[in-house]
């Protein structure tokens, strides 16, 4: 079963005729799927200043380096360097917020083979601070990467910034967040070569942002992309450079129709020469301190300020996994059903009310007599007997008469329950689309089932929860299913990320 979480997100920049002279201005785009952080959420996140008004975003690494996009800084002349400030603690960009320190930068070192044409490669800049700033709850060093710290394709990672929440609004003054999840190499290239765009460099990072009906300019370059280890500590991934997908800041000529672009991010572990000859006698400050044996999150009140990526709040709803599925929270999907033929479980269901169960047609083709089939709704673990449960006999199945056993085009049934269920809170209905509502590329959905946990392995006797990122159709037929049988119909949706090995919506 797919579901959606409500997590879109979408950033943007301006194509490579005008890269140079907008990105350099710090603009970047998003869309209302951004959300508001917490304070502290990003406790190193900073912002870059001019005359007292924010221009780029930077990611604090210790107590007097920051670290940015070259283009952020590249046309200043001498008088905007003497007035450029970096403000730490920042959440709300028209208050004084408690722990915010306004520091002038003492020092400007810029990559020295950045290059602003093409993908602006080495797109990475450092700043040193005149003064130090004082760690505290919302003042706290993000850790830069260690040589095993590389993040596959799939893993969500966060970006952070101020901008427009929405094509229309003014620029937020709240941070704001967004998850997106990384793009394998593959499929970042077939979208960029289907813009005439050159193939990344190897200090580029792909994530997968998606496109909108219109373009807004934000204020995010430079800003830090963040991905979380498993000991709980975040690591600086990427840098916020700019993003494929449009003709220019603004353009009204605009394909209406939204498609994934891939954002484009300074990789930072390949670019870690650059920082740690430039940080000499003070690398062992960043990253390296020894982490306590407990768990990271639940003790952050207890870990020093000084180590780095532990803000001290950090809700993880979401796994850092895209690919590869955990136990899903009881009765988090109630939803949810179980479809048993002569007493074992066969497939999943959605329930959509009191009567009437939506699968898929490939379950039920060729075991279509009612009689044998039955449907669990509040189970969590199908092996046993929960409290929780409903169990009702199937009164008639319809499948869609365009059911194609070959291509599984129009793979969708509906089952009629005897009985009617009753809702409660651990049985209740999913909502359906609105008519013609897309699925736009790039949404992060969530699969649930009782599939199986491994290629080779049985079904899971608990239901697990899986998220993945929505892929373009003509991407996903081109990059995965070109042997696929009558393709990737309009019909159907494609999410996942097959290349990186891990599970797809089919298992």
């Amino acid at each position: 079963m797919l579901s959606h979480t409500g997590l879109k997100y979408r950033i943007h920049a301006v194509n490579l005729k005008s890269i140079e002279t907008v990105l350099e201005s710090g603009f970047f785009s998003r869309s209302s799927s951004w959300r508001s952080s917490t304070v502290g959420g990003h406790p190193w996140q900073v912002s870059l200043k001019l005359g007292g008004h924010h221009f780029c975003g930077g990611s604090l690494i210790q107590d007097d380096l920051v670290v940015t996009a070259a283009h952020c800084l590249i046309s200043l002349n001498e008088k905007q360097i003497k007035s450029l400030t970096v403000t730490a603690g920042e959440y709300n960009l028209f208050q004084k917020d408690k722990e915010e320190q306004n520091i002038p930068v003492s020092k400007i070192i810029i990559h020295p083979e950045y290059n602003s044409l093409g993908y602006m490669s080495f797109n990475i800049a450092l700043l040193y601070l005149k003064l130090k700033v004082k760690f505290g709850t919302t003042v706290r060093p993000i850790c830069i990467p260690h040589r095993g710290d590389k993040f596959e394709e799939g893993t969500l990672c966060t970006a952070s910034g101020w901008g427009k929440t929405s094509e229309t609004s003014e620029y937020s003054n709240i941070l704001q967040e967004v998850e997106v999840p990384i793009m394998d190499d593959r499929t970042c290239g077939t979208l960029l070569r289907g813009m005439n765009l050159p193939p990344l460099g190897r200090d580029v990072l792909c994530a997968s942002v998606p496109d909108g009906a219109k373009d807004a300019c934000q204020r995010d370059s430079g800003g830090p992309l963040v991905c979380r280890r498993d000991d709980g500590a975040w690591v600086l991934a990427g840098i916020t450079s700019w993003a494929a997908g449009c003709t220019r800041v603004c353009n009204p000529f605009r394909n209406k129709q939204r498609k994934a672009s891939p954002g484009i991010f300074s990789k930072v572990f390949v670019l870690m020469d650059f920082i740690t000859q430039t940080m000499t006698d003070s690398l062992n400050k960043i990253g390296l301190a020894s982490f306590p044996k407990n768990n990271l999150i639940s003790s952050a009140k207890v870990i020093p300020y000084g180590v780095c990526g532990i803000p001290p709040f950090s809700p993880q709803w979401l796994s850092r996994r895209i690919a590869g599925g955990i136990e899903a929270c009881p009765h988090c999907w109630p939803w949810q059903v179980g479809l048993r033929f002569l007493g074992n479980h066969q497939c999943g269901g959605a329930i959509i009310n009191s009567i009437w169960i939506l699968t898929a047609a490939h379950c039920v083709q060729s075991k279509n007599n009612p009689l044998f089939w039955t449907v669990v709704a509040g189970d969590h673990d199908r092996t046993l007997k929960e409290s929780t449960e409903q169990v009702r006999r199937v009164k008639h199945i319809v499948m869609h008469e365009d059911f194609d056993t070959q291509t599984y085009d129009s793979d969708i049934a509906l089952i009629q329950l005897s009985s009617a269920l009753e809702f409660n809170s651990v049985v209740r209905p999913v909502c359906l689309p609105h008519n013609l509502e897309p699925l736009f590329s790039s949404e992060i959905c969530v699969v649930t089932g009782w599939g199986s946990v491994s290629k080779e392995g049985g079904l899971a006797s608990r239901l697990q929860q899986i998220q993945v990122p929505v892929l373009e159709r003509e991407v996903c037929e081109h990059t995965y299913y070109s042997a696929h049988p009558g393709g990737i119909s309009e019909k159907m949706i494609c999410a996942g990320f097959a290349a990186s090995g891990g599970k797809d919506v089919g298992q």
